[in-house]
């Protein structure tokens, strides 16, 4: 008994491996990466010859049908994802089978198969690498650079305004020094007129 189990389980996993590939040759596969919270389009394109024809788009991951577009343009919701899958009759015509999912959450990152008869389309969304906490870290380096910019910025300015007062204090000082010592010696050494009329002075007595 164990060993005929054994080979069922065995045949059937035989089976349900070529029928994989034989579906995965006659599909056509598109690969979306996006984002959450985004609009994805799932395309799916056939050329239907009777309006009676049905495209049925499930979602591989939980088995869920999504919706079933006749060819006459006639369309039913299995599954609208409360309301944000989005189907267009008047592309029907025209052999347009895509639908559009609004703000993408996790739950609708996988495979989808949208199928007509023997034919396929194969859609894979993932979702996109976050990087938004990089571009916050850039900003912040980005920010406590320029504060040491302008730090460093007013520091040299403010010692160029001190050395420019410096010199000018300094010079003001030395012409008043200047001044000052042409004064006193004016005033206490003897000049050549002064002692001229000395000497004049003491011929005469």
């Amino acid at each position: 008994m164990a060993c005929f189990l054994r080979l069922w389980i065995f045949f059937s996993a035989l089976a349900f491996s070529n029928a994989l590939s034989r579906w995965s040759e006659r599909c056509t596969d598109v690969s979306i990466d996006t984002s959450l919270k985004s609009k994805v389009s799932l395309p799916c394109h056939f050329n239907t010859s009777l309006d009676s024809d049905t495209v049925t788009w499930r979602h591989l991951n939980n088995g869920d049908t999504l919706v079933k577009i006749i060819a006459d343009g006639r369309i039913y919701f299995d599954n609208p994802r409360e309301g944000r899958v989005t189907a267009f009759p008047l592309l029907v015509e025209e052999g347009n089978f895509s639908i559009l999912i609004h703000d993408l959450e996790s739950s609708d990152v996988g495979v989808y198969f949208c199928e007509l008869n023997s034919e396929c389309w194969r859609v894979k969304i993932t979702e996109s690498a976050k990087s938004i906490p990089a571009q916050e870290n850039t900003v912040t380096l980005s920010s406590d650079l320029n504060s040491w910019l302008f730090f460093l910025a007013g520091a040299c300015l403010f010692a160029v305004v001190f050395i420019v007062f410096y010199h000018i204090g300094l010079h003001n000082r030395l012409r008043s020094w200047t001044g000052f010592a042409f004064r006193n010696q004016d005033s206490t050494e003897p000049t050549i007129t002064t002692v001229y009329d000395g000497i004049q002075a003491k011929g005469r007595s």
